[in-house]
């Protein structure tokens, strides 16, 4: 029995070593990700655009063209001011989660305002650790990030107001969310909206968590991607 899997790629080497030093032998299998053959796709979801860096990559890797609707979403209202805004893309200064209404989001920013790139996100300090992925002295953290008031919007809630003709399959997405993916991916199980999603891309920040720990974990979560067909490129 093929035991592999087929359907989940990685987009960098980094990603590849951290994954192949997983037990589930089926990692061993992933390889760099080209372009896809999950499409067409109709839309392109960019959630945690930053200055849209990715955005542009993705674009360039799928060779999409100007018949799919581009929608960029930054929570962070210090980084969205800096982005240099594309012709043919809509962009939206709001957080992507399971809850709709308005949280505390927690930046990291200098104190002339200038947004630093110390992965803000809607998680507590507590709760969220970014100390040895930016070589941060302990506890550093808490001094780092300012807490300003967005606005979030569901998973759910996004799709039916943003795209109320989707289709099955229609969706390319990519996920950097700073630590919500897993809360995003449980409403989108929960709810039988994985269906609209062609192929995503998507980096887990189950590394970062502290003091909690996600329901499904990133490793659970690709099993789960390839159990339903989902094309998934592991980014960062």
């Amino acid at each position: 029995m093929d035991d592999t899997f087929k359907h989940i790629k990685v987009f960098s080497e980094e990603q590849l070593s951290r994954f192949k030093g997983c037990p589930n032998t089926k990692l061993s299998n992933i390889k760099l990700d080209d372009p896809s053959h999950s499409g067409p796709f109709k839309y392109f979801l960019d959630f945690g655009t930053h200055f849209g860096e990715g955005l542009e990559q993705i674009r360039s890797l799928e060779k999409l063209d100007k018949e799919v609707e581009i929608h960029s979403f930054e929570a962070n209202p210090y980084t969205f001011q800096g982005i240099e805004f594309q012709n043919g893309v809509d962009y939206y200064n709001i957080a992507i989660s399971a809850i709709d209404g308005f949280f505390n989001f927690n930046c990291e920013v200098e104190d002339d305002g200038q947004p630093q790139g110390g992965g803000s996100s809607l998680l507590t300090p507590s709760n969220w650790n970014n100390e040895k992925t930016y070589n941060w002295k302990p506890n550093e953290r808490f001094d780092r990030y300012k807490s300003v008031k967005v606005l979030s919007m569901s998973i759910t809630s996004l799709l039916d107001q943003l795209l109320p003709n989707r289709e099955q399959k229609s969706i390319l997405a990519k996920f950097d969310v700073e630590g919500m993916e897993f809360d995003i991916f449980e409403q989108l199980r929960e709810t039988d909206n994985f269906k609209w999603f062609s192929k995503i891309y998507v980096e887990f920040h189950q590394g970062n968590m502290d003091t909690i720990q996600p329901l499904t974990g990133d490793i659970a979560w690709l099993d789960y991607f390839e159990s339903i067909g989902l094309d998934v490129v592991l980014w960062e």
